[in-house]
């Protein structure tokens, strides 16, 4: 079985990295530094990134930020005023659709809606 070597930048050989995982927070996944064990330098890092569930709860809190907007604004009593909030009712729910739904999936959706229009079927 081979063994997979990766070249080091710093000292130019062929190792097999050590591997130190870092752990920063409960946020957060845990980072995967990859390390010459000749010279000591961090090759590169893997992993990392806000996990999941954190994405949410942000997402959320944003997004009920344009809903909240939205609906104070359609209880004045200018017609600018209700423009605005049906505009943050809207972005609200855009916002939700990237946020939530796949890009594949909505970029499938438009080509659909974009064909049917143009006359093919």
């Amino acid at each position: 079985m081979a063994v997979a070597t990766v070249r080091c930048g710093k000292c130019g050989s062929d190792v097999s990295p050590r591997l130190w995982h870092v752990h920063v927070s409960n946020f957060t996944y845990h980072r995967t530094q990859h390390i010459c064990p000749i010279c000591g330098v961090v090759m590169y890092e893997t992993g990392g990134g806000l996990q999941g569930w954190v994405r949410i709860v942000f997402m959320c809190a944003l997004g009920m930020g344009f809903y909240e907007a939205g609906i104070g604004e359609l209880h004045r009593y200018l017609w600018r005023d209700k423009l605005i909030g049906i505009g943050s009712l809207i972005g609200s729910v855009v916002f939700f659709t990237f946020a939530f739904v796949p890009l594949k999936t909505i970029m499938y959706g438009l080509g659909r809606v974009v064909g049917y229009l143009m006359g093919r079927r």
